[in-house]
């Protein structure tokens, strides 16, 4: 049902990426009021329209990154057979190349060398910031569990 509802919401980000590109901000700035109408007038009347443009950002986003391949758009299948064996161990058909603000195919990347550094910089980046924050959760739970033991 849900993925029925959202067939049409899918259709307008085809349709913006045919005009714009997959540029994660312009997408979302092109369908929001289109996909949402009544959601979009009554966001901004009761001012959370922040929260409506995040929210529609951020599914836009997972979709252009999950996008399925399409004529204009090669998959892995179409990349030379020389990298299949790394791309078959990818999760993602697209990555987060920031000076971009939008998430680029790998195929794009692969024919465009310092988009692939820039994207695995900024993944190995977020990767680096996660294990931190791993650490920061290991340092609190030490914390926790010694002092119930300890009381």
């Amino acid at each position: 049902m849900l993925k029925t509802k959202l067939h049409h919401f899918y259709d307008l980000i085809e349709d913006a990426i045919g005009l714009y590109g997959p540029v994660v901000p312009v997408v979302t700035n092109a369908i929001i009021e289109r996909a949402f109408p009544e959601t979009f007038e009554t966001a901004e009347r009761e001012g959370c329209n922040t929260m409506l443009h995040g929210g529609v950002k951020a599914a836009v986003s997972r979709y252009i990154r999950n996008r399925p391949a399409t004529d204009d758009q090669p998959g892995f299948e179409d990349i030379c057979g020389a990298f299949r064996d790394y791309i078959s161990e990818l999760k993602s058909s697209a990555y987060t190349v920031p000076s971009r603000g939008e998430a680029v195919s790998v195929s794009a990347l692969i024919a465009e060398p310092d988009l692939l550094d820039e994207a695995r910089k900024y993944m190995r980046q977020k990767g680096l910031e996660c294990m931190a924050e791993a650490k920061r959760l290991d340092d609190l739970y030490l914390a926790v569990t010694s002092f119930a033991s300890s009381s």
